[in-house]
């Protein structure tokens, strides 16, 4: 089985959700934390498959809880995807994002707090994320701006 069809393999699990790890009462998406070892070659196909599997199907939907419940391991997949590129390629990341709206440019807000946050006084969100962030949160109304105003509030309550 090559890197793709391995990568490919690992996306559709994480999404799902269908591959579990359990720990005591801990119950992780074993998929996903497989992703996090990948190499940034995977970063594509993890886009691709957002671009192809998750936003298709949004376009119907305005609370990204909803997009959740069809994606039950999304913000697995995005917390994987922010892992693998934050060494490097924090500009593609930036660039995907603001391709996206809506409840999947939400879902990717909300899972950037696991990856920058509460890490230790000198790991904070990078630059080209934070800014990415503020625009969100000033284009008004809508499920990515509220949840980026919330994250926005949230980093100036943690640096105060």
């Amino acid at each position: 089985m090559n890197n793709s069809t391995q990568h490919h393999a690992l996306i559709e699990d994480a999404l799902n959700f269908s591959r579990v790890s359990r720990s005591e009462c801990l119950v992780s998406n074993a998929a996903a934390e497989e992703l996090e070892q990948c190499d940034s070659s995977v970063l594509p196909e993890i886009e691709e498959a957002i671009r192809n599997r998750v936003v298709p199907g949004s376009g119907d939907i305005t609370d990204p809880n909803d997009l959740l419940h069809r994606h039950p391991g999304l913000l697995s997949l995005w917390v994987a995807y922010f892992h693998v590129g934050k060494e490097g390629h924090v500009e593609r990341i930036a660039q995907f994002l603001r391709s996206l709206e809506g409840p999947v440019l939400a879902t990717a807000i909300l899972a950037m707090r696991p990856v920058w946050y509460y890490k230790g006084p000198n790991v904070t969100l990078p630059t080209p994320l934070l800014e990415l962030v503020r625009e969100a949160a000033e284009s008004g109304t809508g499920n990515a701006a509220e949840v980026a105003r919330h994250l926005l509030q949230n980093v100036l309550q943690l640096k105060t």
